[in-house]
């Protein structure tokens, strides 16, 4: 037996546009390069242009390999 239609992986094109109103995870204070990442300076935030805030969990009590400003969206390569 065949399924009906086809498969199609990743946004649709009527999602582009919403795709930047998602939350992410952006840093609220300045962090240094070797401080941990904690609730105090880090923010799940609109629009989402950064890591998705599932990854919030895993982020805590990990150290910074880099120097972040506040404000600063946090990626998912600069975490890796």
């Amino acid at each position: 037996m065949q399924s009906l239609g086809s498969v199609s992986y990743g946004p649709r094109k009527a999602e582009e546009k919403s795709r930047t109103l998602r939350r992410s995870i952006s840093t609220y204070k300045n962090i240094s390069k070797g401080a941990l990442f904690d609730e105090t300076n880090i923010r799940i935030i609109r629009p989402g242009k950064a890591a998705s805030p599932s990854l919030y969990i895993e982020l805590v009590g990990k150290i910074a390999h880099k120097y972040y400003s506040a404000g600063a969206p946090i990626s998912l390569e600069q975490l890796l």
